[in-house]
């Protein structure tokens, strides 16, 4: 162990007691970032909570005192993970050499070369994109007699959405969903296919938030259902530090991808709690995981708890995980 991580560690340390977080959380994440897979996770999870705990102030549910105790804990997560850093170089692990490849161009300028990977490698192909615009296409907005929400189709001509979005067969039954609710790259609403429920295929978990209903006949000029595609559900569990993206109808309105600060921070027995932005209207979401599989239907967000036993909570989505759902509403 080179005499520099002592002080490197006692520097970081330093600067959590004197509650700059940020700062500590910014340089270990530049020092562990081609080392240990873990430690790097548990940073990255780290780093997403206390932006969360910052947009707090915008929620006054929310009390400084609240926020100040949840700092403090993540003070002292944030502690726990630089001892293990530490703990790490001290065992002198080799470090993770990433793959070789052709070398670059060079440069003069001062610092080195002008590319740079900024925390995770994020750079994703456009093949990705395409796959991701055509698994929208399963997404739709749920309109009830109460209110909008989001579903998704899924093979056999099922729709998933949340229980508190269709609870009943009687809700079902007076429900439209709507594809293609979005708008064209001049800004323009493309032409919507709407089509009717069936309640006789219905089957819902009120505990596990979730609802499955068959799809009905279309409505007016509607075309074939199967032109929308369908989801297919993962039974893996996400791991935390994942990155997820939630197709949704924020607000109700037009469909929208959220691509950004969407990591996975907490998995539990049944829930995953990700920093993945939503609003109301967003419930029934599919949260897809990088090969656009469904990991979970997004349900709730706002100051959840941790669901860990300690009482802990704090500002999140969350979402069912898909091997709770199918359990529940598909076997």
């Amino acid at each position: 162990m080179r005499p520099m991580d002592n002080t490197f560690f006692d520097e970081l340390r330093d600067l959590v007691g004197d509650d700059e977080l940020e700062k500590a959380l910014a340089r270990l994440l530049t020092f562990v970032q081609r080392s240990d897979r873990h430690v790097y996770n548990a940073a990255l999870a780290l780093k997403s909570s206390l932006r969360n705990l910052d947009r707090q102030r915008l929620d006054p549910s929310f009390s400084p005192q609240d926020r100040s105790k949840a700092r403090r804990q993540l003070a002292a997560d944030l502690l726990a993970v630089i001892d293990e850093a530490s703990r790490i170089r001290e065992n002198e692990r080799p470090l993770q050499q990433p793959p070789v490849s052709a070398r670059p161009l060079s440069t003069d300028l001062p610092g080195g070369t002008l590319e740079k990977i900024i925390g995770a490698d994020r750079l994703m192909s456009l093949a990705w994109v395409r796959k991701g615009l055509q698994a929208a296409r399963a997404v739709c907005r749920v309109e009830t007699p109460s209110g909008v929400g989001t579903g998704f189709l899924i093979e056999g001509r099922l729709l998933l959405t949340n229980h508190h979005v269709i609870p009943d067969p009687g809700v079902a039954e007076r429900s439209v969903i709507a594809f293609n609710y979005e708008d064209d790259d001049r800004g323009n609403l493309l032409t919507v296919h709407r089509y009717n429920l069936d309640r006789a295929r219905f089957r819902t978990s009120e505990g596990l938030d979730c609802t499955a209903v068959g799809v009905g006949a279309g409505i007016a000029e509607a075309g074939d259902l199967a032109e929308w595609g369908a989801l297919k559900l993962t039974l893996r569990r996400p791991s935390v530090g994942e990155f997820v993206t939630i197709i949704q109808h924020p607000g109700g309105g037009l469909k929208k991808i959220a691509l950004s600060e969407n990591q996975v921070v907490n998995v539990q027995e049944e829930i995953a709690q990700y920093t993945t932005d939503t609003l109301p209207g967003s419930s029934g979401s599919p949260v897809l995981d990088d090969r656009w599989e469904v990991v979970a239907i997004h349900h709730a967000g706002g100051h959840l708890s941790k669901r860990d036993g300690t009482g802990a909570r704090h500002f999140i989505n969350e979402g069912i995980l898909s091997a709770a759902v199918d359990r529940a509403v598909l076997i």
